[in-house]
């Protein structure tokens, strides 16, 4: 009964605090949140380590039937999430708690009736709640990161939650606000962030007053005012939002308009309420996939694509941003949208401020580099405008000339689209330093001094970065980390740090102690407890490489299917069910020490087939029967070595080895998670799985050089 429980104390826990101010904080409330929601997890652990030591004999079975089950639920969250709203999740996996302990007192001897009968009750009930989908209204934390908080916190604007759903993405809302003079707009958010302003086509054709005022501050509609017809025969847009690009190019001209879009509740939400935009028109098409996904898999040709600030906030807490892979900015994300364009195509970037423009500059500048062009002739390709909020960067397939270039130049004055990041190619700098009345000193120029040095050849952008004071280092798909503009480790990281160092500290103390496992007086002597610490070493270290493996294995795939939650899903599903099935078949062999270093060998040997093999001939594959199987192969072979040393412990006298191991598992995930975080954002998903490689060999070398861990070796010759 703890695991029900202890589940539903920390849901209800979960969502009653939101309403205090003081766990608003990113870093604090998310750490609150962390430590409630793992609560319930170590009441589970509790009781699969119980089970798992008195049947220490059949452990490799139970691990793989709990390895199947992980796997089916990584499969079943999937769809449930985009089928039930989050209360009725957790009826559901509350039933499945209770399910749980109704099975066991009907198994375990001598169970008072009571208990069955009020288990089976609240069986029923929970049925019945999740039959009817109820619904509950979560409380947002009350934080000013949240846009929709910080609307809502205004005392003249009015919001209506129209309507709302919840999908894989989050919660999905739709709110009507209005302002203090009583004008009326739309906007959606996820998870009360990433809100979008909606714009519907046909009000704004009745509106051209409204319709002019928008698009003129649009930076994205600026190239409209030259492109010649032939520029705009097609469109694509990553990230719509609320229709923004979409009016921008439909009341550019453009003949035809594609736009791709990740999260398919807000899809369905604006078909339903914004259908002149996102359905009624005949030139409009709405595609619902990952951006980068389509774009790689696409056979069509582009004369634009625009790409406006396409994050998905609501995920996560702005003071996590910059540990948000976003594939779509990345040096070899450029690379596939020039692909696609037309010859006189073009990209056009609206970003959130200078450093963004710098890092897609960063990435312009050494993909170029690489076709053998230099920073200085890149700039031809490119113009940057800005209103003094977000920057517009435009990228030309070829080079403009110098009579495309001088109108738009002059127009960016006359639009004040000439603030802060501003550059033409082939315009001379003007600068003024000069006294104003009062001795006032005055200085201005206008373009970007950086931008100009570069492109008058002083040095180029890869000199500027090594000695700029934050990051601005071109972003690679192995480490795509866009948002992070820390030179060295991130500071928010510096808690799972600590964390990791403790825990290591933790488990040096414990091997000292023999991981305080209680042997019986006829077993216990040196071999045997030494023995048992080779065993704790081997889980920890083939638990943190095996981390490693998965999170190396799954960004690689990440980008070869239309949805990264759906990706992500099937990919660990097949990670656990390989597991699953290298643990099941255990049992035919003898769990020797020469056996244990063949499994440890063979791991690496498929690990290298994968990295050098199978993964780079996958790369254009997005069939997801096979690239299940393409994970599920190493996870076959991963999932050998634990159950192995499983079966050898269980042979020890001992009265919770078993257990123990079970917990220095875990210790060992969460220092490879972390590590995966550190090392990705350092030096990138290459070296991780290096790093894995290197430790599952020292590990095998180990285990050879040891005294072997043999069942003839210790407890029957004790």
């Amino acid at each position: 009964m703890i695991m029900p429980v202890a589940f539903l104390l920390s849901v209800l826990t979960l969502v009653y605090i939101p309403r205090f101010d003081f766990f608003s904080s990113g870093s604090l409330g998310l750490l609150i949140f962390i430590i409630l929601s793992i609560t319930p997890f170590i009441a589970i652990g509790v009781f699969i380590g119980y089970i798992f030591q008195i049947n220490n004999y059949r452990s490799g079975l139970i691990y793989g039937f709990d390895l199947f089950g992980g796997a089916s639920a990584a499969l079943a969250s999937y769809y449930l999430l985009n089928v039930l709203n989050l209360i009725n999740i957790f009826g559901v996996v509350l039933l499945f708690l209770l399910g749980a302990a109704v099975t066991l007192s009907l198994i375990v001897p001598k169970t008072n009736k009571i208990f069955i009968g009020v288990y089976s009750l609240l069986v029923i009930i929970l049925i019945s709640i999740v039959a009817q989908n109820y619904d509950y209204n979560f409380r947002v934390v009350k934080s000013l990161e949240k846009d929709l908080v910080r609307i809502q916190s205004n005392p003249s604007t009015k919001t209506e939650i129209v309507e709302s759903k919840w999908s894989s993405f989050g919660k999905t809302d739709l709110v009507k606000i209005t302002d203090s003079e009583g004008n009326v707009s739309k906007s959606m958010f996820i998870d009360a962030a990433a809100g979008t302003q909606i714009f519907d086509i046909d009000e704004l054709e009745k509106d051209s007053v409204k319709l002019n005022h928008i698009l003129m501050h649009f930076g994205a509609f600026f190239p409209f005012n030259f492109l010649e017809d032939s520029e705009k025969d097609s469109a694509l847009i990553i990230g719509p939002g609320g229709g923004l690009d979409i009016i921008a190019l439909y009341f550019g001209n453009t003949k035809f308009i594609e736009a791709v879009e990740v999260n398919p509740s807000f899809v369905e939400l604006m078909k339903k309420y914004n259908p002149a935009t996102f359905s009624d028109k005949s030139n409009i098409n709405i595609v619902i996939r990952e951006g980068r996904n389509f774009v790689r898999t696409t056979n069509k040709k582009y004369d634009l694509i625009l790409l406006t600030i396409p994050i998905t906030k609501g995920i996560r807490s702005s003071d996590f941003l910059n540990l948000t892979e976003n594939f779509l900015f990345t040096v070899e994300a450029l690379s596939d949208y020039l692909k696609i364009l037309t010859d006189e195509g073009r990209i056009i970037f609206t970003l959130h401020n200078t450093e963004e423009v710098f890092r897609m500059l960063s990435n312009y500048f050494s993909l170029k580099a690489n076709e053998g062009v230099s920073s200085q002739d890149a700039l031809k390709n490119i113009y940057v405008i800005s209103d003094g909020m977000k920057p517009t960067l435009v990228i030309k397939k070829t080079p403009f000339t110098p009579a495309e270039i001088a109108p738009r130049h002059l127009f960016a004055h006359q639009i004040n689209f000439d603030r802060e990041m501003f550059y033409f190619p082939f315009i001379r700098q003007v600068k003024i330093d000069t006294l104003l009345m009062g001795d006032i000193e005055f200085k201005w120029q206008m373009f970007n001094q950086v931008i100009m040095d570069i492109s008058e050849g002083k040095y180029n952008f890869h000199e500027f970065s090594e000695n700029a004071a934050i990051n601005l280092h071109p972003v690679f798909d192995d480490s795509p980390f866009f948002f992070n503009y820390e030179i060295g480790l991130p500071q928010n990281l510096s808690a799972l740090l600590i964390i990791l160092i403790v825990l290591i500290a933790f488990s040096v103390f414990a091997f000292r102690k023999y991981w305080f496992v209680k042997f019986s007086v006829e077993s216990k002597d040196k071999p045997v407890s030494k023995l048992f610490n080779y065993a704790a070493l081997f889980v920890l270290l083939i638990n943190i490489s095996d981390i490693l493996i998965q999170a190396y294995i799954f960004q690689k795939l990440n980008l070869n299917l239309s949805s990264p939650l759906k990706s992500f899903t099937l990919l660990l599903s097949a990670f656990l069910l390989g597991n699953g099935i290298g643990s099941i078949i255990t049992k035919y062999f003898k769990p020797t020490s020469s056996v244990l270093s063949l499994s440890f060998l063979s791991i690496v040997v498929v690990t290298l087939l994968e990295v050098f093999v199978i993964i780079p001939l996958s790369s254009n594959i997005d069939s997801e029967v096979l690239l299940f199987f393409v994970v599920l192969l190493p996870s076959i072979f991963i999932g050998i070595p634990f159950p192995i040393i499983l079966a050898q412990i269980s042979k020890f006298n001992e009265t919770n080895g078993i257990a123990t191991l079970l917990g220095v598992s875990g210790i060992g995930c969460f220092i490879g998670s972390v590590a995966t975080i550190i090392i990705a954002t350092l030096w990138g998903y290459n070296i991780i799985v290096t790093a894995a490689v290197i430790v599952y060999l020292i590990v095998a070398l180990i285990n050879l050089l040891q005294t072997k861990l043999r069942i003839n070796s210790s407890p029957t010759a004790a």
